[in-house]
């Protein structure tokens, strides 16, 4: 009978025994995912701050262009302008000389 006893106690030890390993490894396993889990997300927050910065960059390259562009424009339509009204500006500027001479000789 004592040897059952003994042979029982020997079993519940070896058993916690195994428990207690399987715990450290389940721990261990535990703590290697969340390891790379954050190593992951890590990565995951640099490509995503680059994919960011790639678009951020394009965006600002874009609108660059887009103003060029613009300034181009008003500037093509500006020249356009006194190209178109060049008559009437010299017409002006000729009303404007007669006028001050006229005054001149009053």
């Amino acid at each position: 009978m004592g040897d059952i006893i003994n042979e029982i106690l020997e079993i519940e030890k070896k058993a916690e025994q195994i428990v207690g390993d399987a715990r450290h490894k389940a721990s261990d396993i535990v703590d290697k995912a969340e390891s790379e889990a954050a190593g992951l997300l890590k990565n995951a927050q640099a490509d995503a701050d680059k994919i960011m910065k790639n678009a951020l960059n394009s965006a600002r390259t874009e609108a660059e262009r887009k103003r060029e562009r613009t300034l181009k424009e008003a500037e093509e339509k500006e020249k356009g302008f006194f190209e178109r009204e060049q008559e009437k500006i010299d017409k002006i500027v000729k009303d404007i000389v007669d006028i001050v001479a006229q005054t001149e000789f009053q």
